[in-house]
């Protein structure tokens, strides 16, 4: 497993230091003792740091087993030159006196192996010291219980080697108390200045988070602007023993992830909220993830690719394999929807062999298929999430409020209805207003007036059916169609058994049987309609030769205006009543004002909006609709006259724009109105306002693309902070559409956030990420034209991280700023004064 927790113990005594400090160490020490202790303890990695000195022979002894050793001694470091010899010669005066400028202890720890060397620079160092500031005094190559140096001594003859130092408290006294006093911060600044890492004694009582939470509001109080770090120390235990036969681990550990080396060290203390876990109890680890993957191309060899439960990188050059290896990984996840497989299928999946190419869970064996809850997220993906409102609702669906389905359900029936209404008063104004004559009704009236001497007269609306022989042609089609699907039913089944037993078949029955009854009542019914048409078409004959043979040519027109005026009577009885409803059916239109209000969920920096267009009122529908839809629309009248135009028929240029033919058809009109009013409510959309420091107000709705994706990612990505349902989070190349302060200043701390809980795979050219984020394992895709293979590691390789500088856009000036933290240049430049 990649980026596993190493428990380690950097600060063991032999019986070396018996030589540099009277009575240091307690017993006989052995290796194979120690070596017994520290298997027990479960340490991984190790240092001998005796006082002032190291023990060559025991390192020989140790590098044959099998742990991971450090070269390191421990140091009595004092400020200056002047203060060491100052101190030395107290010392010996021995006089009692309180002696301030007392040197501290620290840890210096070598990357190179070579401990002969390194001892004797050691022994250099402080016979450098002895002649040239203590030539009268001591020499400390003998008086070796005397050793102190300085920064300046150890960048002196250490420069040429790879190491760092750990400033080593002793309790309380070596970093609470150097805060107190003003003429002491000198010394808590130079600790930090060494390199940001305190050690505190495991065998110690001392209340660690109670003293660290003092020592860094105290610091922070008096320490100059030149040392503040935004970064927070590194504070690591150790078990300081002098007794291997009674090496024990007490109180707090140490524990640091990736590979128990040099290199791993370096990269924990640049970076310790990420790397370095120091606590009573083992670091909590994640337990679900996506293990290994086994990738064959065709035609090319298997390869394993491992991925580190924590943050994995793919990075690669153009076309080198690294969307293939995250494509693939995506598309055997069967929890993802299809939707995130699409590019593999569409662009790799012709590339992999099925049968080989599997994965494995951290609990479980290699399949096809694996599953495991997350989600994926591609170039595009997210921008597409702003073009489809549904979509942005669904991922973001705890952050917008919801509406009030039933009260935007009666709103859309109030609308409803007033449009319905409108359609009908319409389409019973269009019927009517185009079929009675549009004479002189004054005339018609004025002769009805006079007398024609008629002898008899017959009120022939009186004989006009109430039903068209059409409505019974109709009526007597349905029931015949209804008679024959019941003869169907009865014969349905399921599963080889009929649905209707006996009683079910008579009840099917009685009903075919009523319905002939019916049958034969429309059937009668019928013939008595006809034969009311055919009487009354009848005395109509009769009454006009009456009429056309007795009477003068003057009392034939009066009679005709009569006979006119009262067959049309209910026509013009129609008409006046069709004017008066659609009238009213405009004006109701013209008050129309329903709407809904957006909903608004304040949340930290962002409020959700979420947005209904059903803001519909009198004046948008005139004027998007009807002034817009309609030609030749008179904006100096009414909507009741502009109406009245389009209803008829001797106002032939007032109809539906692009509708010659067929403009002013009732159906027409209906199915364009209906359609507006459709668009017109009930679309919900989703915007996402950012409150800026500066007081500005950001939307999705208006802002660039680049700027929606590192909303949407800031806020998904941070409601995933604590939430436990989510195990994976794959993001192939999220900085396309991001800018780049967003990704510094905001996604790589929540990118390390959440690494801590769910496992993360991300493809990426930005540094920012893969560094600052500190990934736990890189894996580097290449195509050399034939074959795509991939290697992996994490930064503490430094053949990976120096690939990986390369291929990482800024790469190599990124991973300096980072190491930049970790304060060896400044010391080095301390010594070159």
């Amino acid at each position: 497993m990649y980026s596993k927790w190493h428990k380690i113990d950097l600060h063991i005594h032999t019986d070396k230091s018996k030589e540099t400090k009277a009575n240091d160490y307690k017993g006989n020490f052995s290796v194979d003792v120690l070596m017994e202790k520290l298997k027990a303890n479960s340490i991984d990695m190790i240092s001998l740091t005796d006082h002032n000195i190291v023990n060559c022979d025991a390192y020989l002894q140790i590098f044959s087993k099998n742990i991971t050793t450090l070269v390191g001694a421990e140091l009595d470091v004092i400020i200056s030159r002047d203060f060491l010899r100052e101190y030395i010669i107290k010392i010996k005066e021995k006089n009692g006196a309180k002696i301030d400028n007392k040197p501290f202890h620290a840890l210096i720890i070598f990357k190179s192996k070579n401990y002969e060397v390194i001892s004797n620079k050691l022994e250099k160092m402080y016979e450098a010291i002895s002649k040239e500031l203590l030539i009268d005094v001591v020499d400390l190559l003998k008086e070796r219980e005397l050793r102190v140096t300085t920064f300046d001594y150890i960048v002196r003859f250490f420069r040429d080697e790879d190491f760092f130092i750990i400033a080593h408290g002793d309790k309380e006294k070596g970093i609470v108390n150097p805060y107190r006093k003003v003429d002491k911060i000198e010394e808590a600044q130079n600790e930090i200045l060494i390199g940001g890492i305190s050690a505190l004694e495991m065998k110690s009582n001392v209340k660690y988070e109670h003293t660290i939470s003092i020592f860094n509001e105290g610091f922070k109080k008096l320490i100059k602007d030149d040392f503040k770090s935004k970064n927070p120390t590194s504070y690591v235990v150790f078990s300081d023993n002098h007794d291997c036969n009674n090496y024990e681990i007490k109180d707090f550990q140490t524990w640091i992830k990736g590979n128990p080396t040099f290199e791993t060290l370096r990269l924990a203390f640049s970076d310790p909220e990420s790397r370095i876990h120091t606590s009573l109890k083992p670091p909590t680890i994640i337990t679900h993830y996506i293990d290994s993957i086994n990738i064959k191309l065709k035609d090319c060899i298997e390869q394993k690719v491992m991925l580190s439960p924590y943050l994995n990188v793919i990075i690669g050059g153009r076309s080198s394999g690294k969307s293939l290896l995250f494509n693939t990984i995506v598309s055997m996840n069967n929890e993802f929807p299809s939707e995130d497989k699409r590019v593999f299928n569409r662009d790799y999946k012709k590339m992999i062999d099925p049968k080989t190419t599997k994965a494995k869970l951290s609990v479980g064996n290699y399949e096809g298929e694996i599953s495991i809850p997350g989600e994926a997220y591609y170039q595009e993906k997210i921008i597409k999430l702003f073009e489809a409102d549904e979509d942005l609702r669904k991922k973001l669906q705890s952050f917008f409020p919801e509406f009030d389905e039933d009260d935007i359900s009666n709103k859309e029936k109030e609308i409803d209805t007033i449009i319905s209404e409108f359609i009908s008063a319409y389409q019973e104004y269009y019927d009517i207003s185009n079929r009675i004559d549009k004479g002189d009704i004054r005339e018609f009236t004025n002769l009805t007036l006079k007398s024609s001497d008629k002898i008899f007269s017959v009120d022939t609306n009186k004989l006009v059916p109430n039903y068209t022989l059409e409505d019974h042609d109709l009526i007597d089609k349905e029931l015949k169609n209804f008679k024959l699907k019941l003869s169907k039913i009865k014969d349905l089944e399921l599963k080889g058994e009929k649905i209707f037993n006996d009683d079910d078949i008579i009840t099917i029955n009685n009903l075919s049987v009523l319905i002939d009854t019916k049958l034969s009542f429309i059937y009668k019914s019928s013939k008595h309609c006809k034969l009311l048409i055919e009487f009354l078409d009848e005395v109509k004959k009769i009454t006009d030769k009456y009429i056309r043979d007795e009477l003068t040519q003057e009392k034939q027109t009066i009679e005709g205006a009569k006979s006119k005026l009262a067959s049309d009577l209910n026509d013009y009885s129609r008409y006046f009543k069709a004017c008066m409803e659609l009238r009213k059916k405009c004006n109701l239109i013209e008050t129309i004002d329903i709407k809904i209000d957006d909903k608004t969920n304040a949340q930290k920096k962002y409020n959700f909006v979420s947005k209904i267009n059903f803001n519909i009122n009198g004046n948008k529908i005139i004027e998007d609709f009807f002034k817009e839809k309609i030609h030749n629309y008179d904006i100096n009248e009414s909507l009741y006259l502009n109406i009245e135009h389009l209803a008829r028929n001797n106002f032939v240029d007032v109809r539906l724009k692009q509708h010659i033919e067929d403009g002013k058809y009732p159906d027409v009109i209906k199915e364009k109105l209906l359609d507006f009013i459709r668009k017109s409510k009930s679309k919900k959309t989703y915007e996402i306002i950012e409150n800026t420091e500066s007081g500005h107000e950001i939307s999705t709705a208006s802002t660039s693309q680049g700027k929606k994706a590192s909303i949407f990612l800031d806020v998904k990505l941070n409601s995933y902070v604590g939430n436990t349902e989510a195990k994976v989070l794959f993001i192939d190349q999220l900085e396309d559409n991001i800018d780049n302060k967003y990704i510094s200043e905001e996604l790589v701390n929540l990118i390390r956030d959440l690494k801590k809980s769910m496992q993360i795979v991300l493809v990426t050219h930005n540094p920012s990420i893969a560094i600052y984020g500190d990934a736990e394992n890189i894996i580097i895709a290449e195509n050399n034209g034939q074959s795509i293979t991939f290697k992996q590691g994490g930064l503490e390789v430094e053949s990976i991280r120096e690939e990986a500088c390369k291929i990482l856009d800024g790469g190599q000036i990124a991973f300096k700023n980072r190491m930049d933290k970790y304060n060896i240049d400044k010391l080095l430049m301390e010594g070159d004064k």
